[in-house]
């Protein structure tokens, strides 16, 4: 059995502000944890070549206030 890997899941919507300070998370995260695996939840239009190299998966999320619950 393989030991379990780092992961993490990070949502920014709403306001591009929050996409901004995700990226600058997973800047830090990998800093730290090179081996990290992130899945980031934001709005495709935001999406940039930063977070694409960064990210493992990115998903779009809806515009609406409770986007993150669901």
């Amino acid at each position: 059995m393989s030991s379990p890997s780092k992961g993490f899941v990070i949502v920014a919507s709403k306001q591009w502000a929050f996409y901004a300070s995700a990226v600058n998370l997973i800047d830090s995260i990998l800093d730290h944890y090179e081996d990290a695996r992130i899945t980031l939840f934001t709005h495709d239009d935001w999406v940039d070549d930063r977070a694409r190299n960064m990210c493992e998966h990115i998903f779009d999320c809806p515009d609406h206030i409770r986007s993150k619950m669901y």
